[in-house]
C-alpha cells in the first residue's frame, strides 16, 4: 500500500510510444471516491496537475484539488504538448480491485478497459488522436483534496512495447 502523503509511485521511462504497439496492465484499488485525485497509467509527471504527455485513465471527483471534477467513472486520456483527447470508462468504486488494461494494437491508437474484481473487462474505448511521444513513465497516483488520508493500494503493473513492423 501506498500512502497519500507521498502523492506517487514512479517506476522507469518509456518514449516513443506514438510510434509502437504494446499492452500495459495496472492492478489496484482505491479507498475513496470523493475529494480525491486518481491518476493510473503512463504520464510525464506525477504532479496532480495536468502532465504534458500522457496515456492514461483519471478519476477526478472533489473541489480542492488543482484539477477538480465530478467524475463518477473512469476517464480515459491521450495527452500530447498538454492537448488532450478523453473518453469516458466505466463506474468507479470504492474497495475493489481494478484491472485497468491500456494497449494498442495499431501504432498510434490507444484502447482502454476495466475488469473490477475479476469480472470481464468493459467495452474497450480507443483514441487515436493527441497520442504522446515524450518519454513517459508509469504512474500510480493518489491526491487527497482534503485534510484525510486517501490510499491507492497496488498489486501489479505489467507491460510490454514493440516496434510495429
Amino acid at each position: 500500500r501506498y500512502n497519500s502523503t507521498n502523492n506517487d509511485a514512479k517506476f522507469g521511462t518509456l518514449g516513443g510510444l506514438n510510434t509502437t504497439v504494446g499492452e500495459f496492465h495496472f492492478i489496484f484499488r482505491v479507498d475513496a471516491t470523493t475529494q480525491v485525485l486518481h491518476r493510473v497509467g503512463l504520464a510525464s509527471g506525477l504532479e496532480q496537475a495536468l502532465p504534458t504527455n500522457g496515456i492514461y485513465a483519471q478519476f477526478a471527483n472533489n473541489s480542492g484539488c488543482t484539477v477538480t471534477g465530478s467524475d463518477t467513472g473512469w476517464v480515459y486520456s491521450t495527452r500530447s504538448a498538454g492537448t488532450s483527447s478523453t473518453a469516458s470508462g466505466p463506474t468507479l468504486t470504492a474497495n475493489t480491485w481494478v484491472h485497468l488494461r491500456i494497449r494498442s494494437v495499431t501504432a498510434g491508437a490507444w484502447r482502454f478497459s476495466v475488469s473490477v474484481d475479476g469480472a470481464a473487462f468493459s467495452t474497450e474505448q480507443s483514441l487515436s488522436t493527441n497520442v504522446p511521444s515524450g518519454n513517459m513513465a508509469p504512474v500510480f497516483l493518489t491526491v487527497p483534496c482534503e485534510a484525510a488520508y486517501k490510499y491507492m493500494t497496488v498489486d501489479l503493473y505489467h507491460g510490454f512495447v514493440a516496434t510495429q513492423r
